[in-house]
């Protein structure tokens, strides 16, 4: 470039203007501001392209790295004064341009038009109009034309040129512009600006740098001995969506660690503006960050069970209620025209139970088919029961499955007094150990069973055979019980292979509550809100980055755990999908209009069954002496039968129109001479009142 000119579009610090040869101050390298173009007071808004702005008047040329793509991502765009953006003029780092060296222009007249310019221009005319007419007077109109068509061809061969490379700019431009738009198109609009400040060469170099994670470009030296630094600084080569936001991988400088990152979290936090940065990993070489713009874990994610409107109506009363009986009465009322998503027996053992969301923005799920034993820690009021309400409404809903519950408190059982197959709600350890023997038979019941299957774990479950689930709420009430806690050790060694899982609810999984050899067979652990660091270890002892924020209620709020599952084998922070107890009452209803109850509610006199054991292994008699909270109740019209008869009950569809639940018909009973004997419905499927 010729001294004393000036690239186009590329500003001259003032203070250069008038300073001497020799004395002039170093200039920045990199883009200027771009030019403003204001919009006249009460103008339509420009069109827009992409869901972004694009005004035709805005737009100027972008210059930046070959292709404008930097690792196969598109060139960022400026935010312009009408809400446009453009692509960046970006300096490439390693060529600086000739006005950041002090010895290119503007050191040489300090930037101002070479006076001879003009006279050149003027001489050119003089010349044009000497030798046309030198040409006119010699060869007369056709030598005049001839010698104006030599001088025009090459400026218009000029011009023309210009002109084409002018169009491909601008076609250029858009194809930036358009490959930015779509690029965005794929990411939350909270992260428009964020994107920007990671791509732009500039704008991430000097936020790095004031991070000391890099450095801005510079001049060093003065002179002809003057040398371009360029900007350092941990440069995008991978940037995806996220649930949460995005996942950045940035390349590290040499030198730096995932530890530098890692210090500095809050001050990239504060620079993105954004709601937090998250470490994700790292390979040595590059580090991912995961950048948040919400926190799932803020709010509650309502149980997909249930239908939206429903769920809309909770919402707005927890919303509303200003205490816990205003909660209680809003909940009821809110609850009363629930529709389940899903029909009574219209799970199965084989699907997912969904949990609740996690910090990464998936979804926690639990599966009764494949998964092992549960473990659930938390103290008080922590959500233990919100968390297990999950497991029990599903698992209440599967045609596959049946419940026992161990709630000495009557914290999770009542909504499934009358559904429970097997239930203990009282603190007597003798009860609660006859349940846990009824499970000890039916284990041994299907240990014959795996020599007739030929294999030594059943992983096929009908209604024929159905997987229980043994649901233990609040272990160490019967610490104190020998025989209790030698059956649960048993059961949690050996009952993963006939098909029986175990839940433990405890607010410490210590030794003195739950056995040792129970608790390492508890490979699911979750755990909640705790009041001792040490009791945290022991469930988690391979993540201690979360020991103390379990601790503090206002890190993990009520349904806010830790959880470590097949799903999600590291420890990860979660919050339980809440779904109120008003609810479970409603469902619980449900399923008793279909299958029928198991046990009367409290205060009704239960009445006796008929002498004689019972034939069906799977049905809720066993052979050992029950609570009298597992003792069924038969119907009236099999009091006055032979024992050897029991009614079959009609078979009605599920739900009607709009998910309307069919209420149970206890009218429709079938003639007595038609009653079949027990002993032939041994092959027959469990009858639940569904056609």
């Amino acid at each position: 470039m010729a001294p004393g000119q000036h690239r186009p579009g590329q500003g001259i610090r003032r203070e250069n203007r008038h300073r001497p040869h020799g004395q002039q101050l170093r200039h920045r390298p990199g883009p200027v501001p771009p030019r403003r173009c204001a919009r006249p007071a009460g103008a339509a808004r420009p069109e827009t392209a992409g869901g972004l702005d694009h005004p035709a008047r805005c737009r100027w040329p972008a210059q930046g790295r070959a292709g404008g793509v930097r690792a196969g991502l598109p060139t960022p765009i400026r935010l312009g004064a009408c809400g446009a953006r453009r692509p960046v003029r970006m300096q490439p780092a390693d060529q600086p341009n000739e006005m950041g060296n002090p010895m290119a222009n503007g050191a040489r007249g300090g930037g101002a038009v070479n006076p001879l310019v003009p006279l050149g221009i003027l001489a050119a005319i003089a010349g044009a109009w000497l030798f046309g007419g030198m040409f006119y007077f010699a060869f007369g109109p056709l030598g005049l034309a001839g010698f104006l068509a030599v001088v025009a061809t090459p400026i218009v061969g000029r011009v023309w040129s210009k002109a084409s490379k002018a169009s491909a700019q601008r076609q250029a431009e858009d194809d930036r512009q358009a490959q930015w738009a779509a690029f965005l198109a794929t990411f939350e609009p909270e992260l428009h600006e964020v994107l920007y400040r990671l791509h732009d060469e500039r704008t991430a170099a000097k936020m790095w740098a004031a991070m000391s994670l890099g450095s801005v470009g510079r001049w060093i030296g003065s002179g002809d001995n003057a040398r371009w630094e360029p900007a350092t600084y941990p440069h995008v080569v991978h940037i995806e969506p996220a649930a949460i936001g995005a996942r950045v991988r940035l390349q590290m400088l040499a030198g730096q660690s995932p530890d530098h990152f890692e210090k500095r979290r809050g001050e990239i936090k504060t620079a993105l503006n954004i709601t937090a940065v998250r470490m994700a990993g790292d390979s040595g070489e590059t580090v991912d960050l995961d950048l948040m713009v919400f926190d799932p874990l803020q709010g509650m994610t309502m149980s997909p069970l249930i239908d939206d409107a429903t769920n809309a109506r909770i919402v707005a009363a927890v919303k509303a209620a200003r205490n816990d009986d205003e909660m209680n009465v809003l909940l009821k009322a809110a609850c009363a025209d629930l529709q389940l998503t899903v029909p009574v027996d219209g799970l199965s053992v084989y699907d997912d139970i969904l949990i609740g969301p996690d910090e990464e923005g998936g979804m926690l799920t639990v599966n009764l088919a494949a998964d092992d034993h549960l473990a659930v820690a938390g103290t008080t009021r922590a959500g233990k029961s919100v968390f297990i309400y999950n497991i029990l409404a599903a698992a209440m809903l599967m045609r596959d499955c049946k419940v026992v519950l161990i709630d000495p408190n009557g914290a999770t059982s009542p909504p499934w007094y009358q559904s429970a197959h097997l239930l203990c709600d009282t603190r007597d350890a003798d009860a609660a150990v006859k349940v846990l023997e009824a499970v000890m038979a039916e284990m041994e019941r299907r240990q014959k069973l795996l020599i007739q299957l030929r294999t030594d774990k059943i992983t096929r479950f009908t209604k024929d055979l159905p997987l229980w689930l043994v649901v233990v709420e609040e272990a160490s009430n019967y610490k104190d019980n020998p025989k209790f806690m030698i059956l649960l050790e048993k059961i949690s060694a050996q009952a993963a292979k006939y098909g029986i899982d175990l839940v433990v609810i405890a607010q410490k999984l210590s030794g003195e509550n739950v056995p040792t050899a129970a608790r390492a067979q508890l490979s699911g652990r979750v755990t909640l809100r705790l009041n001792d660091p040490a009791d945290y270890r022991m469930v988690h002892p391979n993540a201690p980055q979360f020991a103390e924020d379990i601790l503090l209620k206002s890190k993990t709020p009520q349904g806010v755990g830790i959880a470590s599952l097949p799903c999600h084998v590291d420890p990860v922070r979660f919050r339980a999908l809440f779904l109120p107890i008003q609810a479970c009452f409603v469902i619980g209803d449900m399923i008793i209009a279909v299958r029928g109850e198991e046990r009367p509610l409290p205060g009704s006199e239960p009445l006796a069954l008929p002498p004689g054991p019972s034939a069906t292994q799977d049905s809720n008699s066993v052979d050992t002496i029950k609570p009298p909270a597992s003792t069924p109740r038969p119907t009236k019209a099999t009091e006055d039968r032979p024992t050897s008869k029991l009614p079959i009950l009609p078979k009605l569809p599920q739900f009607g129109a709009g998910r309307t639940v069919v209420p149970f018909d206890r009218t429709a009973r079938p003639d007595p001479a038609e009653d079949t004997d027990l002993d032939s419905t041994d092959d027959q499927s469990e009858d639940t009142g569904t056609a």
